[in-house]
């Protein structure tokens, strides 16, 4: 009964110190220069391109404003830090290189993790990714698994995980006796959406909200063909030599998760608020 007694107070305890664990964290902007003495007098440069809905991309009603996932969770994020930061707009494909040249501090536009692009920066990862496969409206090479896409004209993002998985996607259609894809690639997103539209490209894949919406806005045009949890998962990528932002930024993440503001912003877009993805930091 000792032992028995003993042992709830040790799980009670734990508990409880998890719980005050949570409740101390909080956002401390006055605390800046105490918790992030290279941070003071910064404003942070944020490279995005504004052309990856719902995660960055220009208000219907203000072209000047770029809007999104992204960029309501960088707001809650250097709010939280308490530095200001500035959108910095560039093609998607050359926007870690801005990074890594120093010209801008961090890439917040639906990065996805890998092991090679984590050479090149270090990560803070937020969002768990789905992937949605388009095609041309009314599906008229049926298209509705991988399998399916074996000899098909597909599109890609210039050095994206998608261009990626279609070239391994590929190898596996010619181990199987099958055809390889017909891989294209684009540097900005509409780019490869007019392919599909216009019947030059068979499919395309992308974020899954994204590919919803991309329906939603142009039944004419493209169809929804499948969609799979792709293993993924979205990060911040910040320059490898940025350490202490790359900490603030993971530290003040985790604020804005526990206090549900992600899962609302993620809702607030219609992407699915059970995607959020545990803060955890990747440096290679």
């Amino acid at each position: 009964m000792i032992r028995k007694s003993f042992a709830l107070l040790i799980v009670l305890f734990l508990v409880t110190a998890g719980v005050a664990h949570a409740q101390d964290a909080k956002c401390e902007p006055a605390r800046l220069k105490e918790k992030y003495p290279s941070l003071v007098g910064k404003t942070v440069k944020v490279a995005l391109d504004g052309l990856q809905r719902p995660f960055t991309y220009r208000d219907p009603q203000n072209p000047d404003k770029i809007i999104g996932v992204d960029i309501d969770l960088a707001k809650a994020t250097f709010d939280c830090i308490g530095v200001p930061w500035t959108q910095s707009v560039g093609v998607w494909a050359g926007l870690i290189t801005s990074v890594t040249e120093g010209r801008n501090d961090v890439m917040w536009d639906t990065l996805n993790y890998t092991p090679a692009r984590a050479k090149q920066v270090n990560y803070a990862l937020y969002l768990s990714a789905a992937t949605g496969f388009l095609v041309h409206a009314g599906n008229p090479k049926h298209v509705d698994s991988l399998d399916s896409i074996c000899g098909l004209n597909a599109a890609a993002g210039l050095g994206t995980v998608e261009e990626a998985a279609f070239h391994d996607l590929g190898k596996k259609c010619v181990s199987m006796g099958k055809p390889d894809i017909n891989l294209v690639t684009y540097t900005d997103l509409n780019a490869g959406l007019r392919q599909v539209a216009s019947g030059r490209v068979d499919v395309i894949m992308t974020d899954l909200a994204m590919s919803n919406i991309l329906v939603a806005d142009q039944p004419q045009n493209l169809a929804l063909a499948f969609n799979i949890l792709s293993g993924f998962h979205v990060g911040v990528a910040v320059n490898k030599g940025e350490t202490e932002l790359l900490q603030a930024i993971s530290e003040a993440l985790k604020v804005v998760q526990a206090s549900g503001q992600e899962k609302a912003i993620l809702a607030k877009y219609r992407v699915d608020p059970s995607l959020q993805y545990p803060v955890e930091i990747k440096t290679e």
